[in-house]
C-alpha cells in the first residue's frame, strides 16, 4: 500500500499574496492622482461659475445704484463678510469665497473712479486665480500668467495695452485719477 496522500493547498503563497497587493496598490496610486486632477478641473469650474455670479450681481447693482460701494484696500474673500453689500441690499443669498480661499486662491475685489473727482464706484476690478491653466477669463477679463484673471466691470479703463502687467497702475490712473483714500467718498 504505497498510496500517497495528496495534500491539499488551502491558501495563497506568499509571493501571490505580494504580487496581489502590489498590483492594488499601483492601481490605487493611478487612481488617486486621477480624483486629485479631477477634485482641482471642479473647484476651478466652482471659481468660473461665481465669478460669473459676481459679476451678474455686480450689473444688478451698478443699474440699481448707478454705482458700486467704495472698497480701498482690496477686498478679499478670505476675509469675513466678503461683499458684504452685495449680501445686505439681497443681491447674493452668502458671502462669496474660493473653495480652497487660501492666500493663493482667492477672491478679490476693488472699487475706482475713472476722473480725479469722479464718483467713486464708478468702475470695479475683481480677480480670481485657477488652479489649472486656462485660456480665457469670464466676462473679457484679462488673463495673467496662465491661470490668473483680472476682470473690470462694467468696462475696463481706458488704457492703452491694458492687458500688459501693469494694468492696475493705468487703471487708478485713468484719465488722471488719483489713488486716494476713498472710503468714506460718496
Amino acid at each position: 500500500m504505497n498510496q500517497k496522500l495528496k495534500q491539499t493547498s488551502s491558501g495563497f503563497t506568499l509571493i501571490e499574496l505580494l504580487v496581489v497587493i502590489s498590483v492594488i496598490g499601483i492601481m490605487a496610486s493611478i487612481v488617486l492622482v486621477s480624483l486629485k486632477a479631477a477634485r482641482a478641473k471642479a473647484r476651478d469650474a466652482t471659481r468660473i461659475s461665481d465669478t460669473r455670479q459676481l459679476i451678474n450681481a455686480l450689473a444688478l447693482e451698478f443699474n440699481t445704484k448707478g454705482h458700486l460701494p467704495c472698497h480701498r484696500p482690496f477686498d478679499a474673500s478670505t476675509q469675513p463678510h466678503f461683499m458684504k453689500f452685495l449680501v445686505d441690499d439681497g443681491v447674493l443669498n452668502t458671502y462669496p469665497k474660493d473653495p480652497v480661499n487660501s492666500d493663493v486662491y482667492t477672491y478679490s475685489y476693488m472699487t475706482f473712479h475713472t476722473t480725479v473727482n469722479g464718483q467713486c464706484g464708478e468702475i470695479a476690478y475683481l480677480d480670481y486665480t485657477t488652479e489649472n491653466p486656462i485660456s480665457s477669463c469670464v466676462a473679457n477679463g484679462v488673463l495673467f500668467s496662465n491661470n490668473h484673471c483680472h476682470i473690470f466691470f462694467p468696462n475696463p479703463p481706458n488704457c492703452p495695452n491694458w492687458g500688459d502687467t501693469n494694468v492696475q497702475n493705468c487703471a487708478f490712473a485713468d484719465k488722471g485719477a488719483a489713488y486716494p483714500n476713498e472710503y468714506n467718498s460718496n
